[in-house]
């Protein structure tokens, strides 16, 4: 048995700015334990892993689609000697897939604002971009 489905699932995304792109993930242990994950690369300075303790990701707007309860907004935010990050993530739109008999997928369009500042450089946020949740049972 594969370990991945030992999880419930996992929700990621991909956030880009100009000199930055931000790969996201929370992955879901059990209902009540989740492992958040955050890695930003930057243009010529390479990519910064944040450790768990900086980062914060919490799903919100909590509603039924598809016959499951799923978020419908993502608020990241990290902070470390050298970057500061807040995104907030809206639902514009939604696509289900089912997967099996107990599994689900949605594709998320969010539109995402906020901001990035890596080594004293600050970037805006404010476009649409893809994420997903895949949900084991």
């Amino acid at each position: 048995k594969s370990f991945a489905l030992k999880n419930i699932g996992w929700y990621w995304g991909k956030i880009y700015s100009d000199r930055t792109a931000i790969t996201w993930a929370n992955i879901l242990r059990t209902t009540a334990k989740v492992q958040p994950l955050l890695v930003i690369n930057t243009i010529h300075k390479g990519y910064i892993n944040v450790p768990p303790r900086n980062l914060r990701l919490n799903a919100g707007d909590i509603s039924q689609e598809n016959g499951k309860m799923i978020p419908h907004v993502f608020n990241l935010d990290a902070q470390t000697n050298t970057l500061t990050l807040h995104v907030t993530m809206k639902t514009v739109d939604i696509h289900h897939v089912k997967i099996f008999p107990l599994m689900d997928y949605w594709r998320y369009h969010v539109k995402c604002t906020g901001s990035v500042t890596v080594d004293s450089e600050t970037e805006s946020i404010d476009n649409l971009y893809i994420a997903e949740f895949l949900k084991f049972r």
